[in-house]
């Protein structure tokens, strides 16, 4: 009688753990996105977003960033900043929002984002100053 009451046990837990890892209920927090980057844009393309997402760009006093912001549901942060040090700009991007942030000296600049449930886009296309470096 033990035997079988272990046995039916252990069977209803295989289930029961079967059916949250296939409903995706033990990973609520898990991330899908795409990112497509090159030395003048970023693109960060989320469904959903949990987590936070950067890239390194090195960029010259004078050049610019455009940052769109697309945001469908959940909540949603864009930063532009030297690491360390206060960023140049944040962006609450619970709704779709477009701006441009002007680079006030050279240095390696972080470009985030990072969500909570968050789905939709945001767009980063930098703008070389003349004679800039980058």
């Amino acid at each position: 009688m033990k035997t079988q009451t272990r046995i039916i046990l252990a069977l209803s837990l295989i289930a029961l753990a079967a059916v949250i890892l296939l409903t995706g209920i033990a990973r609520p927090g898990q991330s899908r996105y795409s990112r497509i980057g090159n030395d003048d844009s970023l693109h960060v393309e989320f469904h959903p977003l949990n987590t936070v997402l950067s890239e390194s760009y090195p960029l010259s006093q004078g050049d610019a960033v455009e940052i769109t912001v697309n945001c469908d549901a959940g909540a949603l942060h864009v930063c532009v900043g030297l690491p360390g040090e206060t960023p140049l700009c944040e962006s609450d991007g619970t709704i779709c929002d477009a701006f441009t942030v002007n680079i006030p000296a050279d240095g390696d600049y972080l470009l985030e984002v990072s969500g909570k449930r968050a789905v939709g886009s945001v767009d980063f296309q930098i703008r070389r100053a003349e004679g800039s470096a980058s």
